[in-house]
């Protein structure tokens, strides 16, 4: 059943013909290249996918004008652990700086 009857004269081996094309194309060099290329894509559409995701910096004017808003993300940003990290982000600063000028 391995073999496909083109006419009358010719057969072709299917069996055959996949060990050759592995052979030829499949080589360790090749597994690891096409791997390696798996891998990258992976990477490159989850980062995407990471920054597609990432909120946009609200200035200080729309913080002020949301002034509940500004509230929360300062605690949020005081709450973290690793807070130098996080409270040097622009959402962060302009929440505060918002708050400062609402309250002063």
């Amino acid at each position: 059943m391995s073999q496909i009857v083109l006419s009358n004269a010719k057969r072709i081996d299917i069996k055959h013909i996949l060990q050759n094309a592995r052979q030829a194309v499949l080589t360790d060099t090749g597994i690891i290249t096409i791997f390696a290329m798996v891998i990258t894509l992976s990477g490159l559409m989850f980062m995407q996918n990471n920054l597609s995701q990432t909120s946009e910096v609200k200035s200080v004017a729309w913080y002020a004008a949301n002034i509940q808003a500004a509230q929360a993300k300062n605690n949020e940003c005081r709450r973290d652990s690793n807070a130098t990290q996080l409270q040097s982000t622009p959402d962060c600063i302009n929440a505060l700086h918002a708050i400062e000028i609402s309250f002063k």
